[in-house]
């Protein structure tokens, strides 16, 4: 495919942002006498956007969350937008895949990350096959391995079940109607712009999990405009036999319900392909940067920042990224800190979400169980395991923390007829909230329809994250506490001093909070540490050793102690301590950074080598009875 010279000579920097831009001015190239029409926007590591379609024009997939931290950018796929249509009417995915690649060499970019939605994935994963020296990375969104009957036969069944679930609505019912005639029986045919126009206005409402909600927020659907080629040949296409030759690290995010790429897909990509990742957005259907945007940028961020990290990408940054501005590279983001390559260690790449969600369910259930009478009974603690899981409550918990069942969907599939055995036993106890944790792995398909029988609702997100243990001792050796402060273990005549510190750290309750900390000083497997001033506890921590896995567990600094290193020191500590016990992998959580936020001990984290390994959003159960 050869380049000539582009015909628009006057191109904006990639360090321009969407604020100072609004819509990007367009850039242009000529590949083979035909048009070829992008857009820059932001500043960070680069990154092709290749909207779906195909013939849908780009300007729905604008994400102002990534152009704050990155170089998006935004492709009008030849056939659509301000691009021109290709005279033979091949629009192979390896003809999209090309011109893809003639951009980034307009740029002046030798590698990028991609974010395909939808048909863009499909030309995501063809880039990935035929320029795999040109990706950073790969973000697979709402997307398949294949396109052509099979997929429409999938998206049927799946619009049909999207009908049946709002039948109450008219437009649902019209979504299934105009679908059916354009896609089952052919009695509607789309022949012009403006026939496809009409054809996606009436199927739109079917591409979000609640269209009326989204709609009220944002303040209106997006409105997709689409070019229609009437000389564009078949594209049937299918890789799934070679999603295991696609080395490049992988991002599969998808919305739980999507009915034209539905998760059966994302889950069939993240299971073949060599270094993959999956987020599945619970709340979501085909468009989860319009209806979940903080979660999806957040992932997308993350898994950026974690590729960034493993190539020191701060380090090597030498080459400009735009051929017409040689002076300008990407902008390295003080919100997302690089690390160098860790020479001699193989960095965590990825820890199954069971060994995740299981070692948590296993602490907490030590953790809850372990307090003795009379202290269990007067603050009402009862645990138990059900379907592989565990089931944890507190009477009267105002922190709403301790009451949670967690570790589902390894063992035996969740179901309704399980979680139906979760509630029962929180409504035995009074329990009057709890919440269900589950990874996003193991959310079964009827899960919308679980959730609405039992008054499920979502709510706020957590992050997982891992490393290895030899990673975490480099990073280890540069943690610094401040004068006056210093860390080590904790003995059993410590423990209710040492315990004291959880609840207003943590801004819990004191009842039953500290009993249970205090229960775990001396545990087998349990290791506590603190942090001293003037011989005084002012910050806490637990490491528990399972096998070759260590937890970090209750990490909290008093509220005039931070800022000081108390959290690295705690960190290092217990990495040291994983070491010397046999670990090999290291695992945690704490809460989501939405963009806009800081979690200081997320980012402690990302210092000591951690790496994201998902997102998992938790589900509330309330008692209204």
């Amino acid at each position: 495919m050869g380049v000539k010279a582009p015909n628009a000579p006057n191109h904006r920097s990639p360090r321009e942002t969407p604020a100072q831009t609004g819509r990007a001015a367009p850039r242009t190239l000529v590949v083979d006498g035909v048009r070829q029409v992008y857009r820059v926007t932001g500043a960070g590591p680069v990154c092709l956007v290749h909207s779906g379609g195909p013939g849908v024009h780009p300007e729905y997939l604008r994400m102002p969350d990534l152009e704050s931290r990155m170089t998006m950018v935004h492709i009008d796929p030849v056939g659509s937008g301000d691009s021109d249509l290709l005279p033979d009417g091949d629009y192979s995915m390896s003809r999209y895949a090309g011109f893809a690649a003639a951009v980034l060499d307009d740029l002046g970019a030798p590698t990028a990350y991609f974010l395909g939605h939808s048909h863009g994935g499909f030309v995501g994963l063809q880039f990935a096959l035929d320029h795999p020296e040109r990706l950073d990375g790969l973000v697979l969104y709402d997307t398949a391995p294949l396109n052509g009957r099979e997929l429409r036969e999938t998206a049927t069944r799946e619009m049909a079940a999207f009908a049946r679930r709002r039948a109450d609505r008219p437009e649902a019912v019209e979504a299934r109607r105009v679908w059916d005639e354009v896609n089952v029986t052919r009695t509607r045919k789309v022949t012009d712009h403006d026939s496809y126009a009409a054809y996606l206005r009436a199927i739109q409402p079917a591409y979000f999990a609640d269209h009326r909600e989204t709609a009220g927020r944002t303040g209106g659907s997006p409105r997709l405009r689409g070019t229609h080629d009437p000389n564009r040949l078949p594209a049937d296409w299918d890789v799934r036999d070679r999603l295991g030759a696609i080395g490049t690290p992988a991002l599969v995010i998808v919305g739980a319900h999507d009915f034209i790429c539905p998760p059966k897909w994302a889950r069939q990509m993240y299971d073949a392909l060599p270094d993959a990742r999956l987020c599945e957005l619970s709340g979501s259907g085909h468009f989860g940067h319009i209806e979940e945007p903080a979660l999806f940028a957040t992932a997308v961020l993350d898994f950026v920042h974690g590729q960034e990290a493993v190539r020191g990408r701060a380090a090597r940054d030498a080459a400009p990224v735009d051929a017409h501005h040689p002076g300008t590279r990407p902008a390295t983001s003080p919100d997302l800190p690089t690390h160098p390559r860790r020479e001699g260690h193989a960095m965590t790449s990825e820890i199954s979400p069971e060994i995740l969600e299981k070692t948590e369910a296993e602490e907490m259930y030590e953790y809850e169980a372990g307090v003795a009478e009379p202290a269990r009974s007067t603050w009402g603690l009862a645990a138990t395991r059900l379907g592989g899981g565990v089931v944890l409550a507190m009477r009267d918990d105002p922190s709403n923390y301790w009451n949670k069942a967690l570790g589902f969907g390894f063992d035996e599939p969740v179901t309704l007829d399980l979680m139906e055995q979760v509630i029962a036993f929180y409504r035995e106890r009074d329990v009057p909230r709890a919440t269900i944790q589950l990874a996003p792995s193991v959310i079964p398909e009827d899960w919308p329809f679980i959730c609405e029988k039992l008054g499920i609702e979502g709510s706020h997100s957590i992050r997982k994250l891992a490393v290895d243990v030899e990673s975490a001792l480099v990073a280890a050796a540069r943690a610094e506490l401040d004068e006056g402060l210093t860390v080590g273990p904790v003995d059993r005549s410590e423990a209710a001093e040492w315990a004291a510190v959880l609840p207003p750290a943590m801004g819990m309750p004191a009842q039953g909070t500290q009993e249970m900390a205090a229960a775990s000083v001396g545990r087998p497997g349990w290791h506590t540490f603190a942090v001293r001033e003037a011989g005084t506890v002012v910050a806490m921590a637990t490491l528990r050793v399972a096998g070759e896995v260590g937890s970090l567990f209750a990490g909290c600094t008093m509220p005039a102690a931070r800022g000081r290193g108390a959290q690295s020191a705690l960190i290092a500590a217990r990495v040291r301590a994983a070491k010397d016990a046999g670990c090999r992998t290291l695992v945690v959580e704490t809460f989501d950074e939405p963009p806009g936020t800081h979690n200081s001990s997320y980012q402690n984290l990302l210092r000591a080598g951690f790496t994201l390994q998902y997102s998992r959003r938790n589900w509330d159960w309330t008692n209204r009875s």
